[in-house]
């Protein structure tokens, strides 16, 4: 006889993440007005049914009905809750006129009912926008970790592999990625465009010529998505030109996991592929652009190292060509750095959407007081988060920093620090006594090209 007993499969119970979750409050939808509704009736036909002679609780010890207003009030803001006591009052019309409750309004009992409901609503409301500025600030963070994990990457590749076998890879990653840099010009159309049929993937010929030189690729495609659609018709290829097979494993589990997959795939498993590698391109902020897909090249070359140069080269080939038309113009007009200009529109965007502020300090530098040295100890003290641009063929030297999310008290932080840092290093006390000017701007109150107009014509920077 058998002594192993059958064990019995515990029952799932919902834990109190879930059960919070359920309660989170969410933005207004249907579901918002069908819960007030619901919540006010359901809560009338108790009162009928605990207390028929007086269902609103007019002259019990504690007003049960306004815990439903208060409730929605927390959930939904003070919207919610002048719908709820509209209700209640709606519904003492129509018990009135049934005489289930006294004549006489009940002036006191709806007047502390309205004071409590709309006090919980002000806190929720006030809660709301709080949450929403800092969704707002967690959303900026997240696409600037991205763009600086992809930058991290390029830096570690670049000084790793700096010199590759040229039977493996002919040509470097920085060579690469100046071509990349290169074929995509300031006043070619941006992606997407709304209602354009055009090809997303711009320069695709060019950008096949440069992936074909660096991985010896024998025969390759480039598929472009537009609109949620996967062409089939290749937008650029190498050898010849044949339609993208939906149905093949490697391409639906590159699309489905949204990253690169190749003939040595775990997950593949002993499914046959006609394809060696399927490279989805993506943005920073996972935006699928469209798949490159690799059918022959020799087998020597396919390696991680190569894997890795393709999902940088296509990641920086894909931020590259979506840049919105803001920042292509300011490139164009003031020759700065696109990173520098990517974070200005994003904070331009930030502080019209949610109202937080973030600070542009330009410094310009004497020539009589020494520039050199307090300019290069002046990039040392920036922080992480900053972006420069640093302007040194100018009349005078002029360094311009951008700090994310910060208001006009961290650019006199800033400043002060800085000062103190002079005062010890190179006993000036002050900033006017190291032949440094500083102009502060607040992002978001002039647009970014009249803000950047107005800070290098105050530095004497010509840039026309």
């Amino acid at each position: 006889m058998s002594h192993f007993s059958k064990t019995k499969k515990p029952t799932k119970r919902p834990n109190a993440a879930q059960l919070v979750a359920q309660l989170v409050p969410k933005n207004s939808s249907p579901q918002t007005w069908i819960e007030i509704f619901g919540f006010s009736l359901i809560a009338l036909g108790l009162g009928v049914i605990f207390s028929p002679k007086d269902p609103l609780f007019i002259h019990a010890s504690f007003p049960w009905l306004w815990l439903v207003p208060t409730l929605l009030a927390l959930r939904y803001g003070s919207l919610a809750a002048l719908s709820s006591s509209v209700l209640l009052a709606m519904a003492w019309a129509c018990f009135q006129w049934m005489g289930m409750t006294s004549p006489e309004f009940p002036y006191q009992y709806f007047l502390g009912g309205l004071s409590l409901t709309f006090i919980v609503g002000s806190f929720s409301d006030v809660w709301m926008t709080r949450l929403a500025r800092i969704r707002s600030v967690n959303t900026y963070l997240s696409e600037r970790l991205d763009s600086l994990t992809h930058r991290h990457y390029l830096l570690k590749i670049s000084a790793e592999q700096l010199e590759q076998s040229l039977l493996s890879k002919p040509m470097t990653l920085n060579e690469t990625l100046v071509q990349l840099r290169e074929l995509i010009t300031v006043d070619q159309p941006i992606y997407p465009q709304e209602n354009s049929p055009i090809d997303p993937l711009l320069q695709a010929s060019e950008l096949m010529r440069i992936l074909t030189q660096a991985g010896q690729l024998e025969r390759a495609y480039l598929y472009a998505e537009i609109e949620g659609r996967l062409q089939t018709i290749a937008s650029a290829f190498v050898g010849e030109n044949d339609q993208l097979i939906y149905d093949d494993p490697m391409v639906k589990s590159a699309l489905s996991r949204n990253e690169i997959c190749h003939i040595q795939t775990t997950e593949l498993g002993a499914a046959h592929s006609r394809y060696l590698v399927v490279a989805p391109i993506l943005t920073s902020d996972k935006r699928r652009l469209g798949l490159l897909v690799i059918e022959r090249m020799p087998f020597i070359a396919l390696n991680p190292e190569l894997l890795q140069f393709i999902g940088v080269a296509l990641s920086y080939y894909a931020d590259t060509i979506t840049l919105p038309v803001q920042v292509r113009e300011l490139v164009q007009q003031f020759h700065c750095p696109y990173l520098f200009a990517v974070e200005l529109s994003r904070l331009e965007r930030i502080y019209r959407e949610s109202g937080i502020a973030s600070i542009v300090i330009a410094l310009r530098f004497d020539q009589e007081h020494q520039p050199h040295d307090f300019f290069n100890e002046t990039i040392k003290n920036r922080r992480q988060l900053d972006v420069i641009w640093i302007i040194q063929d100018a009349i005078h030297p002029v360094l311009i920093t951008l700090m994310p999310l910060h208001n006009q008290n961290a650019a006199m932080g800033y400043l002060n620090r800085l000062q103190h840092q002079f005062q010890q290093q190179f006993e000036v006390n002050t900033l006017t006594e190291a032949g440094i000017v500083p102009y502060v701007r607040l992002v978001g109150s002039t647009s970014s090209s009249d803000l950047l107009d107005e800070l290098l014509t105050r530095c004497h920077v010509k840039y026309h």
